[in-house]
């Protein structure tokens, strides 16, 4: 299950209100299901208020996969406009390299906005 922070933001003039435009951001979404939201037809990422987040475990000797899957899930989310990305990379001891991950999310600053780096351990 996906959890899902609701962001609400209010435009004001003065005292009148004139609009409430409503935010989702999904949390927790693994590579593989994001990827299957990707690809439905009417899919919810088609909104322009919704920002997806991943969370993507990557273990020392993983990189390779890693690159692979983010290269993949990047080209697929640029099929949507103005949509923004947010990834969690959950690490443990001992660390992956993380500079060919690093580089991948540099060259798509505009897509990936925001990048969290957590450690785990068993």
């Amino acid at each position: 299950h996906a959890s899902h922070l609701f962001l609400f933001c209010w435009i004001s003039r003065g005292l009148c209100v004139c609009a409430c435009v409503c935010i989702l951001i999904s949390e927790w979404l693994s590579f593989d299901r994001l990827m299957l939201i990707c690809r439905l037809p009417e899919s919810v990422l088609l909104s322009s208020h919704v920002y997806p987040s991943v969370k993507y475990y990557l273990k020392r000797g993983d990189e390779d996969q890693c690159m692979e899957e983010m290269i993949q899930l990047l080209e697929t989310l640029q099929e949507f406009s103005n949509i923004c990305l947010m990834i969690t990379i959950v690490v443990d001891r001992p660390f992956p390299d993380l500079d060919g991950v690093l580089s991948l999310f540099r060259s798509h600053k505009g897509l990936v906005r925001v990048v969290v780096f957590s450690i785990e351990r068993p």
